[in-house]
């Protein structure tokens, strides 16, 4: 009885750990590779059906510069000019003129041997000056500032900082693409091959890109080819004592030929091939 115990419990035991060792790698799997754990849990993970790349949804916090302006009140003090006019009471003194006729006697004839000398009576207009106190009413104006209070608004910028949640997508990987079915279209084209059919072995060349000829330079081409004819001893450059006229003479004259009996102006032009 214990023993018929004892194999039930090992074999529960192995089939436990049985169990165990065929979902240890598909937790694995899941718990290191977010695509599949994605595809699993539906966390926050989006494909593409057209590109078949996954995107996996990020919320960042952007913080960013508000500028408020704040209206505030502030009582200030300001003067503004007032005139004022003010009229005073002023007394003065004004002098008038005033004529007065009376009769005054005069002596007429004093100096007339002829007549006597008479009195007479004359009209005569006298003039005096009266003084007289009077009120004068004189307006006078001055300016004067006034002390007045106001309540004024004061508009204040203020730099806050906001705080915004932004959703974004990023890449993390390609969904795998399905197998394709290229091995059984390639059987499904396949034929038996007859035995006697030759069979030629695979090359494993490497591709070489074409090689090509250096280029030629231009002085390369100067010197003589094959197809040039054969060059002459006139053409190999004369010596200085041929092309001299004479001591004193100097190059004024024409040059003589040389002893082959060509001058240097009759001789032929080199080939040069640019």
């Amino acid at each position: 009885m214990k023993t018929q115990c004892f194999f039930e419990s090992t074999q529960l035991a192995l089939a436990k750990f049985a169990v165990f060792l065929y979902f240890f790698p598909l937790l694995l799997f899941y718990a290191f590779d977010p695509l599949a754990a994605a595809a699993q849990t539906g966390s926050g993970y989006y494909t593409n059906p057209e590109t078949g790349i996954v995107y996996r949804q990020v919320t960042k916090t952007i913080e960013r510069p508000v500028v408020e302006t704040k209206v505030n009140k502030r009582e200030q003090t300001i003067y503004r000019p007032e005139t004022v006019t003010e009229t005073k009471p002023e007394t003065r003194t004004v002098y008038t003129p005033v004529v007065e006729y009376a009769w005054e006697p005069r002596m007429e004839g004093r100096w007339n041997p002829f007549k006597p000398p008479v009195v007479a009576y004359h009209h005569v207009p006298r003039t005096r000056w009266e003084s007289r106190n009077e009120v004068v009413h004189r307006r006078s104006s001055r300016t004067q500032w006034v002390a007045e209070t106001r309540t004024v608004e004061v508009p204040q910028q203020i730099v806050r900082m906001e705080r915004e949640q932004k959703i974004d997508y990023e890449p993390i990987g390609r969904v795998a693409s399905p197998p394709t079915s290229t091995e059984s279209a390639i059987a499904s084209r396949l034929r038996p091959l007859d035995p006697n059919t030759p069979i030629t072995p695979l090359a494993n060349a490497i591709a070489q890109s074409p090689t090509y000829l250096p280029p030629r330079i231009a002085a390369s081409t100067v010197g003589q080819m094959q197809s040039d004819p054969p060059r002459s001893p006139s053409q190999m450059g004369m010596p200085a004592s041929d092309m001299s006229t004479g001591s004193s003479g100097g190059y004024q004259s024409t040059l003589p030929p040389s002893s082959s009996g060509n001058g240097i102006a009759s001789l032929p032009s080199l080939p040069l091939w640019r």
